[in-house]
């Protein structure tokens, strides 16, 4: 196994040790580009089937704007995100055309888009590396604001509490509104608080490089209890006090799906997904979690949904992915053993507690009804709930069998 050496990537991510944007989002764009972020602001105004639909507005909306290379060439950086991201959020509401969606519209594996909305769109993913569709990066991670920091500064990530998101952009009716935000600020806080699983992976990595035994049981220390905040947000706020289970079904779910093929690849697409959750990702990484479950497979292949620079500090990580258990088999230190088994316990608890109510959110008021989950196989939901338990067992197998039993001590 190869010396770790510390990239370009690695050491990107070591000063900003989260996957959240740098910078609060953007929550406009110079001209001529706001006339995105108006239509988009507009689009809870039509976004139901009593109101037409919003693919027949933002057609007419759109019919005479022209933007061209040069002027998206023109924006810096994190416009160019921010525009990305309301872009793929209008081709989102354009693809469903109004929540719930129509049964066939599951069924699609083409469409044809606007020329105003699809042309800058694929031109500014090809810049920025990202896929033709809606990602966590681009819906969600790009589409919030924090009380008291300005869009554009530096996150204050240590400071954000629940209360203090709140959307950029939310493209559903009002009665639905709440429900999306609530869901989207899940992922957000899911990611604000992972930031300290996060920094202790990294300590992990800079512990074995120092071969500090010390070092390292202070880290394994500060990533269980990452891992413990992060299933506490799940656990506080996916319940059906305050996540509506029928909303989130047939309203919330269904707008973030993709399913379409990528014109290049001819592979389907599949949108905005929680396996593109980085500070999970990295924590199976660290800890040394073999991939080859269809939910770990599935996590792997969801990487090219990630940002550019997050998809390569991945890529830069994994050829570690077992130095911290071989690194533990040569100390032979039964302390050190025990700290890295509470990790995979805490992990182990956030994917039982993940799967259970999964099943729950699935199952909805219990009639049945298309819904796409992880795979992009379209299922009734009856069916999907048997495939998501499958799945999420199996994945929970491989995370628990990594834990190092009394005969390896």
């Amino acid at each position: 196994m190869p010396p770790i050496v510390l990239t370009e990537q690695i050491q990107l991510f070591l000063k900003h040790p989260s996957f959240l944007p740098q910078n609060v989002p953007l929550a406009q764009l110079p001209e001529p580009f706001n006339i995105y972020v108006d239509l988009l602001n507009s689009m809870y105004l039509w976004n139901s089937k009593e109101r037409g639909g919003v693919r027949s507005f933002v057609y007419e909306t759109l019919l005479d704007v022209s933007i061209t290379d040069t002027e998206i060439d023109a924006l810096n950086y994190w416009e160019q995100e921010k525009l990305l991201s309301v872009l793929t959020l209008l081709a989102h509401c354009y693809r469903w055309n109004y929540l719930p969606p129509e049964p066939e519209e599951f069924q699609k594996q083409q469409m044809e888009f606007p020329d105003p909305i699809w042309k800058p769109l694929t031109y500014l993913a090809d810049k920025l590396e990202h896929p033709h569709c809606g990602t966590l990066w681009s819906i969600m991670l790009m589409n919030f604001q924090i009380n008291g920091q300005a869009p554009g500064t530096n996150i204050l990530i240590d400071k954000i509490q629940f209360n203090d998101l709140s959307l950029i952009h939310n493209w559903l009716c009002k009665e639905f509104q709440g429900q999306l935000e609530h869901w989207i600020k899940i992922f957000i806080m899911t990611e604000v608080v992972g930031t300290t699983a996060n920094k202790a992976c990294m300590n992990i990595l800079n512990a074995m490089i120092e071969n500090d035994k010390e070092m390292l049981a202070n880290a394994l220390d500060m990533l269980y209890e990452g891992i413990l905040g992060i299933t506490t947000v799940f656990n506080r706020e996916v319940r059906g006090q305050k996540l509506n289970m029928e909303q989130w079904r047939e309203h919330i779910q269904p707008s973030f799906v993709w399913g379409l093929k990528d014109t290049q690849s001819q592979s389907l697409l599949e949108g905005v997904s929680g396996l593109q959750i980085g500070c999970i990702q990295l924590i199976d990484l660290i800890l040394g979690l073999e991939m080859e479950s269809t939910m770990g497979k599935a996590m792997i292949a969801s990487r090219k949904y990630f940002p550019k620079h997050s998809r390569e500090f991945l890529e830069a990580l994994e050829p570690y992915r077992y130095k911290l258990k071989s690194f533990l088999k040569r100390k032979d230190d039964q302390d050190l053993y025990a700290r890295y088994n509470h990790c995979i316990d805490a992990l182990e608890n956030y994917r039982v507690s993940h799967k259970q109510r999964g099943k729950v959110y699935i199952k909805g008021d219990g009639s049945p009804r298309s819904i796409t989950t992880t795979g992009l196989s379209v299922q009734n939901s009856f069916e999907a709930i048997k495939q998501f338990d499958k799945d999420m067992e199996e994945r929970i197998q491989e995370t628990v069998k990594e834990k190092i039993t009394h005969q390896d001590w």
